[in-house]
């Protein structure tokens, strides 16, 4: 059983490895939603789980704090052997982290699984969320640029 102080020294090394170690003593419901997602994700470390689940868990956050996060859950995957399950929304984000995908499609029907190369690709994108779009490279992952809509 750990103390009471290795049990705050965990709490505050979360805090710091997800940034908002400046948050500790400020109450939950005073926090924005992109500061309630990275204290989620700190109190998610503090558990020291072999596995996380996380819904969305860049949803709310500016760009430089959704490359972060996805850059810290993917060395927790890598470098201590965390497997990290992502739900999201952010094809690119998802290209760029996720060593593999399941794309869902409607209704409720796996589309396809496999690694980002092999996965996203023109007509997935089409099928699965009835949109079009260009992919381009970058640096081996795909990227997508979805197209417009057109009104006239």
């Amino acid at each position: 059983m750990e103390s009471t102080s290795e049990g705050v020294e965990k709490a505050y090394k979360a805090l710091r490895a997800m940034q908002v170690q400046d948050l500790a003593m400020r109450k939950f419901n005073e926090l924005s939603a992109g500061q309630h997602q990275k204290v989620a994700l700190a109190r998610g470390l503090v558990q020291e789980a072999d596995f996380m689940i996380l819904d969305e868990p860049t949803s709310n956050l500016d760009p430089r704090h959704q490359v972060y996060v996805s850059s810290f859950l993917r060395f927790l995957s890598k470098k201590m052997g965390v497997t990290v399950i992502m739900i999201s929304h952010d094809l690119n984000v998802s290209a760029k982290y996720a060593d593999r995908l399941l794309v869902m499609e409607r209704p409720r029907r796996i589309h396809s699984i496999g690694a980002p190369r092999e996965v996203i690709n023109r007509d997935m994108i089409r099928r699965a969320y009835n949109i079009d779009c260009d992919i381009v490279d970058d640096h081996g992952k795909p990227h997508v640029m979805l197209q417009d809509f057109i009104f006239e």
